[in-house]
């Protein structure tokens, strides 16, 4: 709400859960968002070459996939408007998972055990993380990670019994290798959801990265 306070036209896209379906499909629900917003941005009156996008948590997972996996063939699905393209031109994401194979040694102390049968991520993926390595890596942001892609802002508090700190880590580090411009930001004793994130200083953060690279 704050950033169309400012100006920006802001889309809440929705996706099918894992209760409702398992990875990819999810990837397909968002791609299809985003080119369905971009072959009608004369209709809603944006501009197609101006997209961000952002979450936290599950939603800053699919913001950071979308960043690195534009127009990737495999991963666009067949839900509509072929051809459109499913780039975005910069991303802000929460906390969001990245390589699922990670969590379970990344986890603090009292974590949440993430390589469970039930875990969220094993539910995402349709069976425990470590049995689907293969579809956990068509997962993770960094299996598409390119010079090509946008510039990142990432955000993760240090003591997030969730999603593990590290999992940001490596996705800064991976987009820095490849030349991608990125800002992260670790919020001191912050955990999952924490208010902290939305703190007017970090809503500034966000605010400004945003328009250095949309308006």
């Amino acid at each position: 709400l704050f950033l169309v306070n400012k100006g920006f036209a802001v889309a809440s896209i929705q996706h099918r859960f894992s209760a409702e379906a398992k990875w990819p499909e999810q990837a397909y629900d968002v791609k299809a968002a985003i080119r369905f917003l971009r072959a009608n941005a004369a209709k809603y009156n944006f501009n197609p070459d101006r997209f961000a996008v952002g979450g936290d948590s599950s939603g800053g997972h699919l913001a950071a996939f979308l960043g690195t996996s534009g127009d990737v063939k495999e991963m666009e699905g067949n839900l509509g408007n072929p051809g459109v393209s499913s780039r975005v031109q910069a991303v802000v994401d929460w906390f969001g998972p990245t390589d699922l194979t990670l969590m379970q040694q990344q986890s603090l102390p009292g974590g949440m055990a993430h390589d469970t049968p039930n875990s969220p991520e094993s539910s995402l993926l349709g069976g425990p993380v470590q049995e689907r390595k293969d579809l956990a890596k068509t997962a993770n942001p960094l299996t598409y990670v390119d010079k090509t892609d946008p510039p990142f802002l990432i955000m993760h508090g240090d003591n997030d019994m969730l999603v593990p700190w590290g999992q940001s880590v490596i996705l800064a580090k991976a987009l820095i290798d490849a030349g991608v411009e990125v800002s992260m930001k670790t919020i001191p004793g912050a955990a999952h959801e924490d208010p902290k994130f939305r703190a007017p200083e970090n809503q500034r953060i966000v605010e400004e990265f945003v328009s250095r690279f949309i308006k």
